[in-house]
């Protein structure tokens, strides 16, 4: 990934954070440290996943993977999720559209779905609005 397209995703990542509700500041910071470690580990040399593995063991060691913020999606849903989780599982999820990249894995209208392990519930809320009231 050149530099250019790195600021690009790093600026969606803050503009994303600024669209929920709640918790701003802590989630703000949160994305910042990620951020910080992550690039002073590349810079020195590190791979790209060695990088982000740092990064997040960093964010775990200040246990932003145990303290709980409350936010609100653009789309209105509310949710009660660790600060990790708000800061990046709700962009893969419901903004970047991680699952629903592999057509034969996204839920369609009237299907019944089952979420086992369902975390915070991320999937299910997204699933939920795919199935529609018939599912």
């Amino acid at each position: 990934m050149n530099p250019a397209e790195a600021l690009r995703n790093i600026s969606r990542d803050f503009a994303y954070q600024r669209r929920l509700k709640g918790g701003l500041a802590v989630r703000l910071l949160c994305v910042t440290l990620y951020y910080g470690v992550y690039v002073a580990s590349r810079l020195v040399g590190a791979a790209q996943d060695r990088s982000r593995l740092r990064a997040l063991g960093f964010l775990g060691s200040l246990g932003f993977s145990e303290r709980p913020v409350v936010v609100r999606t653009p789309e209105g849903a509310l949710f009660e999720l660790d600060i990790f989780a708000a800061c990046w599982l709700v962009k893969e999820i419901l903004e970047d559209g991680t699952y629903e990249r592999d057509p034969s894995f996204r839920p369609r209208s009237g299907w019944t779905v089952l979420d086992i392990g369902g975390h915070q519930g991320l999937f299910s809320v997204l699933a939920a609005r795919l199935v529609g009231s018939g599912g």
